[in-house]
């Protein structure tokens, strides 16, 4: 139900579950916020997402590092980050967002990252994958 709900092409909808993810993320067990936020970006769907992946989710990282537990947010990091969008631009955006964080959970999670973006944007310039 909630990976379903999720990965619909509806845009009120997404804009539904961002704000559950950022502002009422306990409302629902992790089990289930894990599957709804793993089905939200979809490649299908990256044209709907690309906002909230690309910009709204380093506007709201630090709040929901702030607020939830370590679980949930090793979880929005990974399930809504720009992992995706692949580009120096998107590596910028997180080192700029280290250079902001004093969190060490989220400074760690932000290296790796960034490390694993830096190796994807190799495998892509040594297969001729721009």
């Amino acid at each position: 139900k909630h990976s379903c709900q999720a990965a619909l092409p509806d845009s009120s909808v997404k804009e539904e579950l961002w704000n559950k993810y950022i502002n009422n993320h306990s409302s629902e067990s992790l089990v289930n916020m894990e599957s709804s936020m793993g089905s939200f970006v979809t490649r299908n769907n990256l044209d709907m997402v690309e906002s909230y992946v690309r910009a709204k989710f380093f506007d709201d990282v630090l709040k929901v590092v702030e607020m939830a537990d370590l679980f949930y947010s090793k979880s929005f990091i990974h399930s809504l980050g720009p992992n995706l969008f692949i580009s120096e631009d998107t590596i910028s955006k997180f080192e700029n967002l280290l250079s902001k964080s004093e969190n060490d959970f989220l400074k760690k999670e932000i290296k790796e990252c960034i490390d694993d973006m830096r190796r994807k944007l190799k495998t892509h310039l040594l297969c001729g994958d721009n």
